[in-house]
């Protein structure tokens, strides 16, 4: 039995001259997207061509259905592919991702215009299905064990700045001194890629040299292999050979993301992908929405993204300690709301990132809990007496707010220390990183569960 890529969404149509368009007319245009999509013409197939056909026509799309809202010129939409299109296996993804994105819903005529159009939702089978098995396998819980975390441990990360003039040397003495610092990995921040094949050589031999460190905890270095699938095959070999489990890559989300995450699967297929999805917002803007932010990250995950930033995390007070207005309390508790609902999936590990500082640190375990990951930038960098004092100091209030949460239960937990709090705001010499109270957030989020009060 077909199974078949649905996309639901809205338009607007017009005639040419900018009147009414009565239904039939719109109903056409609708059929027609879906030859023109499936068969690739603008005209009916003659039946000479379709008599040479590998299936009957209904094999490949289903009817359309169409509803107009109210007496506007809006209409909803739903158009069925079969996935025989959209092989998972052979690019797939990739391949439905250009359509939406490309010219599905390009058509001329001189008759009418499709103008305001949005997607609003995908089902695709074949990748809810892979995203249903690394739910069912529980992704974070298998991160969690191979880097041996406690209970109430979370996965840090250094998100590693400038993205290039660092020398090899220069960048091993920032990698090793974070990871010995607590940190359990350290990546080439976004579009820091390799840039020849000695670079590569040194990236190797700091990823060799980072886990065959002795410390009391797994830590690894991870290389961005972001790059045309020939060569991120190349990299990740490199990469792996000899190397200890777990093996952590950088895939950017970007051109090539898929592709990249897949080729990555593929070649190691025990190994963790981190990604950050540079492309999410890019096909989503209001007045022509091809894709949605949550169908590019979960095309990322099927491809084989392991721990992804979902972006909207919640965006608590930062430097300056703003008041909370209603407006950004429902913005925070929609922000938990989603990463919970992200962790309780398990098919990835959503990442906090994003400019936080260390100020923000245990507000957001709070909020958020060790399931997610803290991938952090400025607030390893910046601090007045370098990287490694900075990992040091982040490694402190997460591990402090572990501890003040294992015994406050299922309660708000206690601030942090007097003399800590002193230290986490002097930290960054003349850039502000104001210690925010969980507590002080919590309060202003009426019946808002948190992670350390379900079931």
């Amino acid at each position: 039995m077909s199974t078949f890529v649905r996309i639901e969404g809205r338009f607007r149509a017009l005639t040419v001259a900018g009147g009414r368009i009565n239904e039939d007319a719109v109903q056409d245009v609708v059929v027609q997207l879906v030859r023109d999509a499936t068969y690739g013409t603008f005209a009916d197939l003659p039946q000479r061509l379709k008599d040479r056909m590998t299936g009957p026509e209904e094999s490949f799309a289903r009817g359309t259905t169409l509803e107009r809202e109210g007496e506007s010129d809006f209409f909803k939409f739903v158009m069925e592919f079969s996935e025989s299109l959209f092989p998972i296996e052979r690019g797939g993804v990739q391949h439905l991702v250009g359509v939406l994105a490309g010219d599905l819903f390009s058509l001329t005529s001189d008759k009418y215009k499709i103008d305001s159009l949005g997607v609003n939702s995908v089902s695709f089978p074949a990748l809810d299905g892979i995203l249903l098995r690394k739910a069912t396998e529980n992704r974070i819980k298998s991160i969690r064990a191979a880097f041996r975390l406690g209970r109430y441990e979370a996965l840090l990360a250094f998100s590693i700045k400038p993205r290039v003039g660092l020398a090899a040397a220069e960048l091993r003495e920032v990698v090793t001194s974070v990871l010995d610092k607590g940190f359990h990995i350290a990546e080439l921040d976004t579009r820091s890629i390799v840039r020849s094949s000695a670079h590569l050589h040194e990236l190797v031999q700091i990823v060799r040299v980072a886990e065959n460190a002795r410390r009391g905890h797994v830590a690894r270095f991870s290389v961005n292999v972001t790059a045309p699938a020939h060569l991120v095959r190349e990299y990740a070999t490199a990469v792996a050979q000899g190397a200890a489990a777990p093996v952590v890559l950088k895939v950017d989300g970007g051109l090539d993301g898929f592709s990249g995450c897949q080729t990555v699967r593929e070649t190691l297929p025990d190994a963790f992908i981190t990604c950050y999805p540079l492309l999410r917002e890019f096909f989503s803007a209001e007045t022509n929405r091809r894709l949605q932010p949550e169908f590019f990250n979960d095309a990322l995950v099927a491809s084989g993204a392991d721990i992804l930033y979902p972006g909207g995390r919640p965006n608590v007070p930062g430097r300056g300690g703003r008041q909370l207005g209603a407006g950004d309390r429902d913005a925070i508790i929609r922000g938990v709301r989603r990463y919970r609902a992200i962790v309780t999936r398990g098919a990835y590990m959503p990442t906090v990132a994003g400019g936080i500082h260390v100020g923000q640190l245990h507000a957001y375990y709070t909020l958020l809990g060790p399931d997610v990951a803290y991938f952090l930038g400025g607030a390893v960098a910046l601090h007045k007496d370098g990287p490694a004092a900075g990992a040091h100091l982040c490694k402190r209030v997460l591990s402090r707010a572990a501890e003040l949460q294992e015994s406050a239960g299922m309660t708000v937990p206690k601030n942090l220390e007097p003399k800590l709090i002193r230290e986490v705001e002097e930290s960054s010499g003349d850039v502000q990183a104001p210690y925010l109270s969980p507590q002080s957030v919590v309060a202003n989020l009426p019946a808002m569960t948190l992670w350390f009060q379900e079931p």
